[in-house]
């Protein structure tokens, strides 16, 4: 009886070692969320608020925030050409890289780099010019890990698992 719970023990460690590498795999952030809006589209906040939630927005066709619309949590902003952004009295918080090749009207609005811990920042804190550069060269990236990393290094982790869990069995074959 006490060998059939060993084996049971055993077998739940190691579904349990295998579940942690796939779990960490899940959870990592490999999700990318973006907001688009097509050309041709139009949106209007109307001076509405929205929490992009660190997601990226892609502009091709027509935003206006309005007069005392925000939109903040943004992680990397991009007007295509020929889209257009109203930002006449409201104001556009992102986290990352702007990107202009379209129409920004910013009339009394503005454009901000902030920093969170849900969306860490990158480049120079404070207000980005709608239509010049979108980082000065002055300025020194944060470095964050990527999903690319963050998959290298779950799958890493999982390897060295396997290698101990190996070295555990062949030293209890030998006794």
């Amino acid at each position: 009886m006490h060998q059939l719970f060993t084996n049971v023990s055993i077998c739940s460690r190691r579904f349990f070692k295998l579940l942690l590498p796939t779990t960490a795999l899940l959870v990592s952030g490999i999700a990318f969320s973006e907001i688009r809006i097509p050309a041709g589209a139009t949106v209007q906040l109307a001076g509405g608020s929205v929490d992009l939630l660190c997601s990226d927005l892609q502009v091709s066709g027509s935003l206006a925030l309005g007069t005392g619309g925000s939109a903040i949590g943004a992680r990397n902003v991009q007007i295509d050409m020929g889209a257009q952004l109203d930002l006449s009295g409201s104001t556009l918080q992102l986290a990352q890289d702007f990107h202009n090749a379209g129409t920004v009207l910013a009339a009394s609005g503005s454009i901000t780099r902030v920093d969170s811990t849900a969306c860490p920042s990158k480049g120079a804190l404070g207000l980005v010019e709608p239509n010049g550069p979108t980082q000065p060269a002055s300025t020194v990236a944060v470095p964050s890990l990527q999903t690319s990393s963050v998959v290298l290094l779950t799958l890493l982790l999982a390897a060295a698992a396997g290698v101990r869990q190996l070295r555990t069995r062949i030293k209890r074959s030998r006794y």
